[in-house]
């Protein structure tokens, strides 16, 4: 039986990967538009990795360049600062709401994201949805320790935790941690990934939970 659910944030709960996208797109703005449209198709279709994860990998991969650790700092640092200027503007996921309503007195809930922590808090307590979860964890921590950290925390059996997550990312980081897994959105829908744990939207969220674990 599932007990606690961890949410991935962007795309499972904020629909903000939209914004993250054109957030980078700004960072690298005096580079040609090629590497600007490979860097926002990367973002959109990596959403589980950091923003630090992501600048060395641009860097390396579009840029050709070994970026050091003072200059990665600085582009995550205005990273944040071009960020914090739009993100409070995003939506919640149509149906997060509806559902965390719903189930909150029947699992606890946690956040388990690559955004930085801080930034996870911050948004949380402007949307007014903080006090809805346990905890909320994000980077620089990777997502497979935040979630052993959680089971070990909070006395779960691996098979009393699910994680939603709406990256391929985020399928790997609960693999590695051994616990169930459900692909949330676009991503995941009739993909090979994941097969019949996939949900396309909120709406049949709960009924795939009961059918794959809570019925057990």
């Amino acid at each position: 039986m599932i007990k606690a659910i961890f949410f991935d944030f962007d795309g499972v709960i904020y629909d903000s990967n939209e914004i993250k996208k054109n957030a980078f797109a700004e960072l690298y703005k005096k580079y040609d538009k090629k590497i600007i449209n490979d860097i926002s198709i990367h973002h959109l279709h990596n959403g589980g990795m950091s923003r630090y994860e992501k600048i060395k990998f641009y860097h390396s991969k579009f840029l050709k360049i070994k970026i050091t650790k003072n200059d990665l700092n600085i582009l995550c640092n205005k990273f944040s600062r071009i960020l914090k200027k739009k993100i409070y503007h995003a939506k919640f996921i149509k149906g997060f709401n509806k559902f965390i309503n719903s189930n909150k007195l029947n699992f606890k809930c946690f956040v388990v994201s690559a955004t930085p922590t801080n930034e996870l808090i911050k948004i949380c307590k402007k949307k007014g949805i903080e006090k809805i979860f346990e905890k909320i964890l994000g980077s620089p921590t990777s997502k497979k320790d935040n979630i052993l950290y959680l089971i070990k925390k909070y006395n779960y059996k691996k098979k009393e935790v699910v994680y939603i997550g709406d990256a391929l990312n985020d399928y790997y980081a609960a693999i590695e941690s051994k616990i169930n897994f459900i692909g949330f959105g676009k991503i995941f829908n009739n993909s090979k990934y994941n097969k019949d744990h996939n949900v396309l939207d909120y709406s049949k969220l709960i009924g795939l939970i009961n059918k794959l674990w809570n019925l057990i």
